[in-house]
């Protein structure tokens, strides 16, 4: 059986849920996916919380997909960049859905399952509305999808209009830390574009990325962030494949001797 994956972003087209749904790609090719999906197990973070918000809880989660509460009790699959191809068809899923900047590193080892795979875009604040009328397609909730998203979509503007206007944009580093290695995120990831959106500064804004597993992730030296000197930082620790914490981005940097002059550190506009 060949094997297929489908990358969005996305235009819907086609027939009722009894019949095939047509996804085109932005690149103008058209695929089929049997809607509605039944049994279906999300690799990313963002495919499992649109799925919990949108009442289509997925049978099977990413380790590190602990939000909203609800999803702590949907069956654990590996982690989103190392998923348990065993326990996956363990589930019998009838569709699996990740994401671009956490399953792309896994897709050679889901090429084994006899389940078709769609992968979403991941890389901005569209990106996310886009999945929630995908994913309300694919699952036969379309209307609950709609109603969620014109919900989120109320919530950031109205958030968007409170933010004052100010000639002085702060500068942000955002950081993570994946398999040992600590990452920034720019303006090609979801946390970049809504730093952007927010109207700061992405101090990793054009930096290219190393690893095209990791799309919009770079390493940054302590050098080339001393020089940067962001007023904030921002650091997220993933929990493991066990749901541990995983060590901090910050573990390294923080040692350092240059560490203590950032702005961010003066100011204390870091989190821990």
């Amino acid at each position: 059986m060949k094997k297929r994956f489908w990358f969005v972003p996305f235009v819907l087209a086609g027939l009722a849920l009894a019949a095939p749904v047509q996804i085109r790609m932005a690149w103008g090719r058209q695929v089929s996916v049997n809607a509605p999906a039944k049994r279906l197990v999300a690799l990313s973070l963002t495919v499992t919380e649109v799925l919990v918000d949108i009442g289509a809880n997925p049978v099977g989660r990413p380790s590190s997909a602990t939000h909203p509460e609800a999803a702590k009790r949907i069956p654990e699959v590996g982690s989103a960049y190392r998923p348990d191809l065993e326990k996956i068809l363990g589930l019998r899923p009838d569709l699996i859905v990740g994401s671009v900047g956490t399953t792309a590193a896994a897709i050679g080892q889901l090429s084994a399952l006899p389940v078709p795979v769609v992968v979403t875009a991941d890389s901005s604040l569209k990106d996310v509305y886009d999945t929630y009328t995908l994913l309300g397609r694919l699952t036969g909730r379309e209307q609950y999808a709609a109603a969620r998203l014109s919900f989120l979509q109320s919530q950031v503007k109205r958030t968007l209009a409170k933010i004052p206007s100010s000639a002085t944009k702060p500068r942000v580093l955002v950081l993570l830390s994946a398999g040992g290695q600590s990452f920034s995120a720019t303006e090609q990831t979801y946390i970049g574009d809504l730093i952007e959106g927010l109207g700061a500064i992405n101090v990793a804004k054009g930096t290219p990325s190393a690893d095209p597993r990791q799309p919009g992730f770079v390493v940054l030296s302590l050098e080339q962030i001393v020089v940067a000197n962001p007023d904030v930082i921002i650091a997220f620790r993933p929990v493991t494949a066990t749901g541990a914490p995983a060590p901090s981005p910050l573990e390294r940097l923080e040692p350092q001797p240059a560490w203590k002059n950032l702005s961010a550190v003066k100011n204390i506009a870091f989190t821990p």
